[in-house]
């Protein structure tokens, strides 16, 4: 039993080392569709607030903390103040996270 274990774990080794030794890229990972080999993440990724999908109020918010951002942490000066419904937004922090299905 030990040693059919220790087979199958040979079988995957080499099975990931054939994989990362191979010269195409993942096939999700390129556009496929030509573009110079760009990214798929980077060839289509939002240049505006308009282009991000999602609740809107977040995205607006989002867009907030990002014109205030500099003036925030770089200037010292405070955060402007906005609440939302019943909880109040703190537009102080230095980072934020994005997180979704890509695309």
């Amino acid at each position: 039993k030990q040693q059919e274990q220790q087979e199958q774990e040979r079988q995957k080794a080499k099975v990931v080392a054939a994989a990362a030794a191979a010269d195409s890229p993942a096939p999700m990972a390129i556009d496929s569709a030509g573009g110079g080999g760009d990214l798929w993440v980077t060839k289509h990724k939002p240049k505006t607030t308009d282009d991000v999908v999602g609740n809107q109020v977040l995205v607006r918010t989002l867009a907030l903390w990002l014109r205030t951002w500099n003036r925030t942490h770089l200037q010292n000066k405070p955060p402007p103040q906005m609440s939302a419904g019943k909880r109040e937004l703190d537009l102080g922090k230095k980072a934020v996270l994005l997180s979704g299905p890509p695309g």
